[in-house]
């Protein structure tokens, strides 16, 4: 588990830029900023680097995570209108908890991105939305690279992938899923032969029946 953790931590820092400062108040405020500026311009360009979001969710002190978030929700509920698939401010909606942004469908957009082994961060940021309508498409993406997996089981790094794939697909659908989610997290758990995937099943499972018998 710690490994797939390792491998995770190294997948995000690699797609994002890192630098001191860059997630306090004044980093985000100049995110907040140029995201702004760009929605401003008539004809913006669609960015497809991830970046960002993470600061948007974790990093702010309860003072400020309000106003910033606040303007951030603004400025890409603008830009939006005018570059639905810029990639930054899908995932700053998603992270923030937004399947929709004033008629963009942050859910439908997420799901048009490629699958695959080496790229968890789709289903990750399905579950971020907290939509019951992602669990369908987690599923789906999950059978979809299930026989791809299988054709690479002797392909270490890919196994590696796989495994953190499915660990945060399955946080995605503890966080969205319903009874037939637990049904097939289930049925996942009882074939895989990777403990750390099976525990995040297990946990998903746990994380669906609470929130369901919560009024």
């Amino acid at each position: 588990m710690l490994r797939m953790i390792a491998i995770a931590l190294a997948c995000l820092l690699a797609a994002r830029p890192a630098h001191a400062g860059m997630c306090d108040v004044e980093g985000v405020r100049g995110i907040v900023e140029e995201v702004e500026q760009l929605a401003a311009q008539a004809k913006p360009k669609p960015r497809a680097t991830h970046t960002y979001g993470i600061c948007m969710r974790d990093a702010l002190p309860d003072a400020a995570r309000t106003k910033l978030r606040d303007r951030m929700l603004a400025a890409c509920t603008k830009l939006l209108a005018k570059a639905p698939d810029d990639a930054v401010c899908v995932e700053i909606a998603a992270r923030l908890g937004k399947p929709e942004l004033d008629g963009h469908d942050i859910v439908a957009t997420i799901a048009t991105r490629p699958n695959r082994l080496e790229d968890a961060l789709p289903v990750e940021l399905l579950g971020m939305t907290g939509a019951p309508r992602a669990a369908p498409i987690v599923i789906a993406r999950w059978k979809e690279l299930q026989p791809i997996a299988d054709k690479k089981q002797r392909d270490n790094d890919a196994m590696q992938n796989w495994a953190v794939w499915r660990a945060t697909a399955a946080a995605a659908l503890g966080t969205t899923g319903d009874a037939d989610a637990k049904t097939f997290l289930a049925d996942q758990a009882k074939v895989t032969i990777d403990r750390g995937v099976r525990h995040a099943c297990d946990a998903a499972i746990a994380a669906i029946t609470k929130r369901l018998a919560t009024p």
